[in-house]
């Protein structure tokens, strides 16, 4: 292939990129290869979880307020939700988790502000 018919270089071939979860494994093998390692963590400001904190209590006051049984198993799945925000440090894909079990429980309740809030601050950690 001539140097005019090739494409231009856009990322280098033998790259790898995870966002979450874990990886092991990096290799490069042979001259002048690289090998970049680095971890990146997403810590949202205090103010953020906050927000969170309080808008995910206005949702399980508004649903203990509720008699409606429909309502048992969000106010259960609600407690994990609030269990896992009390920790100093929530992790972000078990705060994600714990809303996708959630939010199809109180999807019917979607006119309320929290629960569209919720999902949208929820899905940008």
């Amino acid at each position: 292939m001539s140097p005019a018919a090739r494409p231009p270089a856009e990322e280098p071939k033998n790259t790898t990129i995870v966002q979450g979860g874990n990886f092991t494994g990096a290799n490069a093998i042979g001259d002048h290869n690289e090998v970049h390692v680095g971890s990146v963590v997403y810590n949202a400001a205090a103010g953020e979880l906050d927000s969170l904190r309080a808008k995910v209590g206005e949702l399980g006051a508004e649903l203990t307020g509720s008699a409606r049984e429909e309502f048992r198993e969000a106010r259960r799945h609600l407690e994990v939700l609030q269990e896992e925000l009390a920790d100093d440090e929530p992790r972000p894909h078990r705060l994600k988790s714990r809303w996708e079990q959630l939010e199809p429980l109180v999807r019917s309740r979607a006119e309320l502000p929290s629960v569209a809030t919720i999902d949208n601050m929820v899905r940008m950690l």
